[in-house]
């Protein structure tokens, strides 16, 4: 009875470790409102899920390990394997910054003259930036996929954000 309660322990382990992975993402809804609650939640589980997730990959492989010393059957042993992957690859991504996957700067762009913008509706909000007679204008609506666009205008480097 104490096996089958130490791996009930582990599944539920893998159960909440992606949870503790995905919850700050989750928590930042690029397209939706934010509380400034919801944000701070979301950086401090940023700062907990590397440890977090570290103990219960450790706990689950402890128990895992334990159990395996009963019962020796391949079959077994297989199968108690996988929440212990989902425990470790859950650890190994805790320790990803997520956020840049997500938002990939932009850095090959190409720009068109605004007769040929033909991506760009009439009623679209873009971003502007004019450095002396220069100017670049960027779509929001591409702006809120790629987040971060790096450009530069003459010489001028500089980063557009929204």
């Amino acid at each position: 009875m104490r096996r089958h309660a130490a791996m009930l322990a582990v599944v539920v382990m893998a159960l909440v470790a992606p949870l503790v992975l995905v919850a700050p993402e989750a928590l930042l809804r690029p397209f939706a409102a934010q509380s400034e609650g919801d944000i701070a939640l979301a950086f401090e589980l940023r700062q907990l899920r590397p440890w977090l997730t570290l103990l219960l990959a450790v706990a689950g492989t402890l128990l895992t390990a334990r159990s395996w010393k009963r019962r020796r059957s391949w079959g077994y042993r297989a199968l108690t394997s996988i929440p212990v992957l989902v425990l470790m690859v859950s650890a190994v991504l805790a320790r990803q910054n997520l956020f840049e996957w997500m938002f990939a700067p932009v850095s090959n762009l190409r720009f068109v003259e605004v007769s040929d913008a033909r991506h760009v509706e009439p009623g679209d909000m873009v971003l502007g930036v004019r450095i002396g007679d220069d100017a670049k204008a960027y779509p929001v609506r591409l702006l809120g996929y790629y987040h971060v666009v790096n450009d530069q205008l003459g010489s001028e480097p500089y980063v557009v954000t929204y």
